[in-house]
């Protein structure tokens, strides 16, 4: 379980430092960094996991990393050069520290456009590797290590109930493989499907908890049904050659939800919430489940009390498996009203646009109102911008 995240320079977390408890929730404004928080964690995490053909590569696994879309100049903080800092700290106040240093001139993004400086820190003992490395062999025996790789189990969900909702095709896994969501959620169908014929256990504790959220469920049923592929294949006329449209239907599975009373609603035609909810805890429930679950706005299209409800939910399952963290973002001081003051996280921007981060509980009058209010009201009578000042103590 992490303990801390601290970023330098990455986007507008120019130097932060985010304490984290099993149950995370960030709040604040539009634009304040609660998203970036997440995505950082999740960057770092990476550092742990191996990608495809890092072996042929001079810099390796992190230069497969933070590259094109997530390269180190896309995400430096505009009011510096650098460098991009991302660390993770663990309960055992073990530290992995990842740093991006950029080139003083503005040239192009080449492969050696950066020099990452890795290191697993832990008293008294310090690890440590600088990328490019001509010792392959020895970077990959870092990174593979058992430090690092204990940052490595982290998924970060931008769940969207439209690709959700849809027939996923069947994937090709091993028998002994379970399929996973993407990061949007999509091949949600597939994965019901797998724990129906595979973990019935499993779809059973989703179907309890989701009605426990959403009352009317009664069941969850998935269908086998195809998806039409379309393409074009190249076929010579004579001496010309032309692309051909052509259609394959392949299989793929569907799913509804049995709602009682005889109505059992296709995937399509249920409501954003349901969907949303559905998706972060087949990631929940699922057997390979990460170490740390990073989800953006998980109040996003529920009712207040369906909000109290996923509250509860959540808390069920992490007693059930207590080595799973949860850090989400949220809008909804209805959903903070079922949270404790610190565990809440609030996020703003100062004068310079950089972020800075305090929990609810230093608020100076968190004491005198804890008793009094529930969290979320008093985060909406104090707002934001306290965390902008001096740090005066608190509960």
């Amino acid at each position: 379980m992490l303990k801390r995240a601290s970023f330098g320079s990455f986007k507008t977390l120019s130097q932060v430092e985010v304490d984290l408890s099993a149950f995370t929730l960030l709040v604040g404004k539009n634009g304040a960094g609660k998203t970036s928080v997440l995505q950082g964690i999740h960057l770092a995490s990476l550092v742990g996991v191996r990608q495809p053909g890092e072996e042929q590569r001079l810099d390796g696994r992190l230069g497969l990393l933070f590259r094109e879309s997530n390269h180190p100049r896309r995400f430096v903080t505009a009011s510096t050069r650098g460098p991009v800092r991302l660390a993770l700290t663990d309960q055992e106040e073990c530290t992995l520290s990842v740093v991006a240093s950029l080139p003083e001139s503005d040239r192009g993004w080449g492969e050696d456009d950066c020099r990452f400086d890795v290191s697993v820190a832990k008293a008294p003992a310090l690890r440590e590797l600088t990328l490019p490395s001509d010792d392959r062999q020895h970077r990959q025996a870092f990174l593979d290590s058992a430090e690092v790789r204990g940052f490595g189990s982290a998924v970060l969900l931008r769940l969207d109930a439209e690709p959700m909702s849809q027939p996923s095709i069947m994937p090709t896994i091993s028998d002994q493989e379970a399929p996973r969501l993407e990061r949007n959620g999509a091949g949600l169908a597939s994965v019901l499907n797998y724990f129906a014929g595979a973990e019935p256990d499993t779809l059973a504790a989703i179907t309890r908890d989701l009605k426990s959220v959403v009352p009317e469920v009664r069941g969850i049923r998935t269908f086998p049904t195809t998806v039409a592929l379309r393409g074009y294949e190249r076929i010579v006329i004579g001496d010309q050659a032309v692309n051909r449209p052509y259609q394959t239907d392949v299989p793929a599975h569907r799913f509804s939800l049995d709602m009682g009373a005889g109505r059992l609603i296709p995937a399509d035609l249920l409501s954003e919430g349901t969907v949303l909810t559905l998706g972060l805890l087949a990631v929940l429930r699922h057997p390979s489940c990460p170490k740390v679950v990073l989800a953006d706005d998980i109040d996003r299209a529920l009712h207040p009390e369906a909000q109290a409800d996923l509250v509860r939910c959540l808390r069920a399952i992490q007693r059930e498996r207590p080595e799973v963290q949860i850090i989400c973002t949220t809008h909804s001081p209805y959903l903070l009203d079922h949270v404790g003051l610190d565990e809440v996280r609030v996020m703003a921007l100062d004068e310079q646009g950089h972020t800075r981060c305090r929990p609810l509980s230093e608020h100076p009058e968190s004491q005198r109102w804890r008793e009094m209010l529930r969290t979320g009201e008093f985060w909406a009578s104090v707002g934001d911008d306290w965390v902008k000042e001096p740090h005066q103590g608190g509960a």
